[in-house]
């Protein structure tokens, strides 16, 4: 069971729309000389706080933007690059357009703030890497527009492409059509999943689940009763999970099965090429060629996180262990979260921090929520969501932004703690003092520094 993925779900819910960060400043990391590192390798901050080499580092700037309060706020500047005025954001796309809500239509604007796809949409998904987003229309259509908002596929139900294909619904059942609309795979379905890298996807036919090749073909046959998709992390030897009756196997991209079919749980192989299972209630690790590689001992646990620790519940608390079961981490946590990167959240007494992959902690427990960022590298954190007190952590557990009310003022301030952009909540803000009123909320673009 994918126990930190529940909980991370449960605290996002908790998650208020005006989220904030706090001028805490987290201890540095890593050596005397203040570099923190990976175990990749990759340097991430210098002692001085400058943004060293990444692998996000090649990413256009838009895309380490924070979607903040209806603007986007840019890390490296410290300030917002699109001053708040939406009522909804999302990330930028690789093609430097983001879906934004303006009331409650959907459209798209450029890295300026420009819209540049009216808002007409019931809903729009960001763009993908084929070119095309999904989007819904006031009439109840759903269809691709391409970057000039043209709508170039009408579906009544499509899901994102992937792997080049996109999962359409036609007089009740599914298939394929390519990125130019046409149908690719017959619509002979009765559900049907994206393609994973392999080149194969889920499907149900005659109430079995088995697996299409990208020709429609049905290369593992439809008998089982439950079936993820292959694992995309694990390179050679993907694995599935599939199930008959309540209990569950691994199979192989050839469908012969590696783990018979016994188990009362078990998971897609992570990134180190292990999947999590169950059996007689407790949890354990196996690898690839269903051979136990950590013993069922655990009474919860989660997958791997790609840095190779996973959180493990024992009888008192939880901690972190490696792929070969060492413990990492004490087991001394109630709640244990999944990595991003070498960082993690964990909790205790209702209070939550977070760690390093060393297991030293890098923030008090000063949280009420934390959940990963739609931004690489930052958790979203919630000091008090009654009072609105949310923002954005770095890896070394310092703010990024925060938002905090002052006095009748929501203020966002930056790493620095310098206000960069606040709301007036009370009426009679003057427009000429730079005020905009949108519904019942007036927002004012603050300079650096401005109080």
């Amino acid at each position: 069971m994918y126990i930190s993925k529940i909980i991370n779900i449960l605290k996002l819910i908790s998650i208020i729309v005006f989220a904030g960060c706090a001028q805490h400043k987290g201890n540095d990391q890593g050596s005397d000389t203040g570099i923190a590192k990976l175990d990749s390798g990759d340097l991430i901050y210098s002692k001085n706080r400058e943004r060293l080499a990444t692998p996000e580092a090649n990413k256009p700037a838009w895309m380490k933007w924070i979607p903040l309060e209806g603007g986007y706020f840019d890390p490296e500047r410290k300030d917002f690059a699109i001053a708040p005025r939406f009522s909804g954001v999302s990330p930028f796309s690789n093609n430097g357009l983001a879906a934004v809500k303006i009331g409650n239509k959907t459209g798209f604007i450029n890295t300026q703030g420009k819209v540049v796809i009216p808002a007409k949409y019931e809903w729009a998904n960001n763009f993908t890497n084929s070119g095309l987003a999904l989007v819904k229309e006031a009439g109840g259509k759903s269809g691709f527009i391409n970057e000039q908002g043209r709508m170039l596929i009408t579906e009544s139900y499509a899901y994102d492409f992937s792997n080049g294909l996109s999962v359409v619904k036609s007089g009740g059942k599914f298939g394929y059509i390519n990125t130019q609309g046409k149908r690719a795979i017959p619509a002979d379905f009765e559900w049907a999943g994206n393609f994973s890298n392999n080149g194969l996807a889920v499907v149900k036919k005659s109430g079995k689940y088995g697996y299409i090749d990208q020709l429609g073909k049905l290369v593992i046959p439809a008998t089982f009763d439950k079936a993820n998709s292959f694992s995309d992390n694990v390179g050679d030897g993907r694995t599935a999970s599939v199930g008959i009756g309540g209990k569950f196997g691994l199979i192989n991209q050839e469908g012969k099965l590696v783990a018979p079919i016994e188990f009362e749980y078990i998971s897609n192989a992570s990134s180190n090429g292990l999947s999590l299972f169950k059996k007689g209630g407790k949890y354990g690790y196996m690898n690839n060629q269903g051979v136990v590689a950590i013993a069922n001992q655990f009474r919860n646990a989660d997958i791997f996180s790609e840095n190779g620790l996973a959180a493990v519940y024992a009888d008192k608390g939880c901690g972190y262990i490696n792929g070969k079961g060492q413990k990492i981490i004490p087991f001394e946590y109630d709640l244990c979260g999944s990595f991003v990167r070498e960082t993690t959240w964990v909790e205790k007494s209702g209070k939550i921090s977070l760690i390093n992959s060393a297991g030293k902690k890098i923030t008090g427990f000063s949280f009420e929520n934390v959940a990963k960022s739609p931004v690489d590298d930052t958790w979203k954190a919630v000091v008090n969501k009654d009072k609105n007190e949310y923002g954005y952590i770095d890896q070394l557990g310092a703010w990024v932004v925060k938002v905090e009310m002052v006095d009748k003022f929501m203020v966002a301030k930056n790493s620095e703690g310098k206000i960069v952009w606040k709301t007036g909540l009370a009426e009679g803000m003057l427009a000429d003092n730079g005020v905009v009123k949108i519904g019942n909320l007036m927002w004012m673009r603050c300079t650096v520094g401005q109080t």
